[in-house]
């Protein structure tokens, strides 16, 4: 056939050009799916700064115990019968978290709630006041100490 060699060599020479670009494109790959480097930001340190020595202030004092001038709470009331074991203050709402005794039930009260024959009239950061019926003398119980 006449255009038979002409064929073979344009085949060859296809041939030839597909395993070039196979070639490159294998050598070429890898920096395709690689990110490059972030530069540096400008204005910033590429070190962390050297730690410093806390204030004196915050130093001495832990964010863990109460704060000076409290009573770490739970706080019993011998003469009442009555433990607070912890006071929720935010926005609007009052919570105690109180119960008789000493190894009593703990309730979550509100103002108006009852415990045991006290009804709970005011409850602060610092102390819960309680009345034992309407009239009665109101009872506090404080967990701030008083400046002398």
């Amino acid at each position: 056939m006449p255009g038979e060699p002409r064929r073979r060599i344009l085949n060859l020479g296809l041939s030839a050009l597909v395993l070039v670009l196979a070639a490159l494109v294998a050598w070429q790959a890898p920096g395709w799916f690689s990110l490059p480097e972030p530069a540096p930001a400008k204005g910033l340190r590429s070190s962390p700064p050297a730690p410093t020595a806390p204030p004196a202030a915050s130093a001495q004092r832990n964010p863990f115990l109460a704060p000076a001038g409290r009573a770490p709470l739970p706080v019993r009331s011998p003469e009442l019968g009555v433990t607070v074991y912890g006071v929720v203050i935010g926005g609007d709402q009052r919570l105690v978290l109180a119960g008789l005794g000493s190894g009593g039930t703990v309730r979550r009260l509100r103002p108006g709630d009852r415990l045991g024959p006290y009804r709970i009239e005011e409850i602060y950061p610092d102390r819960l006041v309680l009345r034992r019926s309407r009239g009665g003398p109101r009872r506090v119980i404080r967990w701030l100490k008083r400046s002398p």
